[in-house]
């Protein structure tokens, strides 16, 4: 006979009211084998320099629901996405000036089983107008595996991380 417990559905997730309707979506995730506290405490303190983004010019923190979800964006130039546009961490959902890409990126953590933690790293990329969506679209086959590769730097890093800080 099986039984089966009914389990709480986690809060919304930040990014989905930080960018709600992307035209880019990547998603990637890993389990570490620690508590999801210890990976949590990874994602927001230990990560590798470089996939610190939300530490970089251009990049802030948008929020974070502690011990669950931190959500970090840019809004960047659509001609020249390289250089980022500095702006409050406030103004990030109603910015809306044309020729512009808005990154939302957003690490979460949950429990997977009794000791491991599930790490998902999705970004989200939104278009401030159709001209930028055009050069989104036509960029896609560039920025997507960029997104991919940054992504797998991120959950690599977590993952060696948590494996060095998890509890004996």
């Amino acid at each position: 006979m099986t039984t089966t417990t009914p389990t709480r559905l986690p809060l919304p997730l930040l990014i989905d009211q930080l960018a709600a309707h992307p035209d880019l979506t990547r998603t990637t995730a890993c389990v570490v084998r620690t508590d999801p506290a210890t990976a949590y405490r990874t994602v927001r303190e230990r990560p590798a320099p470089r996939s610190r983004l939300w530490e970089r010019p251009g990049w802030s923190v948008l929020g974070e629901r502690p011990g669950a979800e931190l959500v970090f964006g840019s809004i960047l130039p659509s001609r020249s996405p390289a250089r980022p546009r500095e702006l409050e961490a406030r103004d990030f959902v109603d910015f809306a000036l044309p020729g512009h890409l808005k990154v939302a990126c957003s690490l979460s953590v949950l429990p997977y089983g009794q000791c491991r933690a599930l790490v998902t790293c999705e970004f989200r990329v939104t278009a401030t107008d159709p001209r930028s969506w055009q050069r989104l679209r036509h960029g896609r086959g560039l920025i997507s595996p960029l997104l991919g590769l940054l992504q797998r730097a991120i959950l690599r890093s977590v993952r060696r991380d948590s494996a060095r800080s998890r509890p004996r």
